[in-house]
């Protein structure tokens, strides 16, 4: 009965917490249920739950990764969340909650000395990706996917270009509606999935001159033309998966 009347008031806890700092609304049933069944949750995110209290007690630079992934969160983000002040973060996934009608704010910028990995995809969001998120240029790992944003081409070539420490670009069912840059200068990525974003014209001949590329997604983009380029012959790159369905490229 005492871990029960405990683990309530820990949820009251974090539901004011997670407005204050997110502004996000979440009940705090939802976050009983969710902490009730704490013995099946990943390790990962039991130190993140612990880490968030460790805001109420003012150590918020102790925060490096907040995985709220599958968390129940609802609502919008705030612009002036006290999340942006955490300026230690390295890890932000929001993935898979109704944070529908939410726009990923300018402030994201403010964590540009820090963050590494951002994952908001299956989350609803809206609007134009800002350019601030170039200013990210510690971003190992970028996952925008399956939200209604539009990724104008100069934040798009930006990315391409100038990301050098980025392995990780998933941009699925995200509106780019440009032609893919003809310099592709990140040598350290690995994954670069693009379905579904309104490709257009021919594929880039040095597609293929990313030496550590493992994955490669350009599926459902019907406004990819022309050949397929013939560097990949001549390649040496660890390619695991290529994804070239539903285009008209020829060979």
């Amino acid at each position: 009965m005492l871990c029960f009347y405990l683990n309530k008031i820990f949820s009251l806890i974090i539901t004011r917490m997670m407005k204050k700092i997110i502004g996000i609304t979440m009940s705090s049933l939802d976050w009983f249920r969710l902490l009730s069944n704490y013995d099946e949750l990943e390790h990962e995110y039991l130190i993140v739950v612990i880490g968030m209290v460790s805001l109420v007690t003012n150590f918020t630079n102790d925060v490096i990764a907040l995985n709220l992934s599958c968390g129940m969160l609802r609502g919008t983000i705030d612009p002036n969340s006290t999340l942006f002040n955490l300026s230690h973060l390295q890890t932000l996934n929001l993935a898979f909650n109704n944070l529908t009608n939410s726009q990923l704010p300018r402030e994201i910028r403010r964590l540009s000395n820090s963050l590494t990995h951002l994952n908001i995809s299956y989350t609803g969001f809206i609007g134009r990706v800002p350019t601030d998120i170039t200013i990210l240029r510690k971003l190992v790992s970028l996952d925008l996917s399956r939200n209604h944003l539009k990724l104008e081409p100069h934040v798009f070539y930006y990315l391409l270009y100038n990301s050098t420490s980025l392995e990780e670009l998933f941009l699925n069912k995200v509106n780019i509606s440009s032609i893919l840059p003809t310099y592709l200068n990140p040598s350290s990525m690995k994954s670069l999935h693009l379905s579904s974003t309104g490709l257009l014209r021919k594929l880039p001949n040095n597609i293929f001159h990313l030496p550590y590329l493992e994955e490669l997604d350009l599926s459902y983009n019907y406004d990819l033309i022309g050949r397929f380029p013939k560097a990949y012959t001549n390649t040496s790159i660890p390619l695991k998966l290529l994804d070239l369905s539903y285009n008209n490229l020829s060979r």
